[in-house]
């Protein structure tokens, strides 16, 4: 099935889900056209709220980047299906270097480290005070890989960033098994829908209670 929120003019904007015949949706709710949507989802007994999110660019003006994280806000306000657990991810455009862990301990793991990044971009410094708030952690900083396994990105010139974050609070990431990038099955992914992202992939274990 394929749940998608974005504009008729392509490679403007756009957000989306692929679910497998296994996963019940239960409701799908529409924050920002092009930017975030939510989707309460049932899979295997385990209820997810999964919220998919497209930050504006690190060179888009500040009045857009304010205007995503009001709604991101928003959308984060649990008013119904309250036992549902929250999961975020998304391209955030986002850079975070060594400079920003310290504050952040509890947001950030021990494999944040990239050597191409130096310093945290300002849509980083929103991503991390964002998570701060809302009680999330980076579960893609959390679980320790190679540096080829957190890059999510690739410039023309081929430098690597990581852009693309899955965020959760601790009582899922607790089911969580590892989170990172696959490069191997990425070159056909780029063939297929053209993109310049890597695919980021995370295990979750549901234990019998579920």
């Amino acid at each position: 099935m394929l749940i998608n929120f974005g504009y008729k003019k392509k490679n403007r904007a756009g957000v989306g889900f692929i679910l497998g015949p296994r996963v019940k949706v239960i409701k799908t709710v529409e924050h920002l056209p092009g930017r975030i949507l939510t989707i309460y989802v049932k899979c295997y007994g385990l209820c997810l709220r999964i919220t998919n999110a497209y930050a504006p660019t690190e060179v888009d003006n500040p009045e857009k980047k304010q205007l995503f994280y009001k709604e991101l806000r928003k959308a984060m306000v649990v008013t119904e299906f309250k036992k549902f657990k929250q999961l975020l991810l998304g391209d955030f455009n986002a850079t975070i270097a060594d400079d920003s862990c310290e504050g952040f301990a509890l947001t950030i793991g021990r494999n944040n480290p990239s050597s191409n990044i130096t310093k945290t971009n300002e849509n980083g410094s929103l991503l991390l005070e964002f998570c701060h708030e809302h009680r999330l952690r980076i579960s893609n900083s959390i679980f320790m890989t190679k540096r080829i396994r957190r890059e999510t990105h690739t410039l023309p010139n081929g430098i690597k960033r990581r852009l693309d974050y899955i965020l959760v609070r601790a009582q899922l990431l607790q089911l969580m098994r590892h989170c990172r990038v696959y490069n191997k099955p990425t070159n056909c992914w780029k063939r297929a829908i053209g993109t310049d992202h890597s695919i980021l992939i995370t295990d979750i274990c549901i234990p019998r209670a579920f």
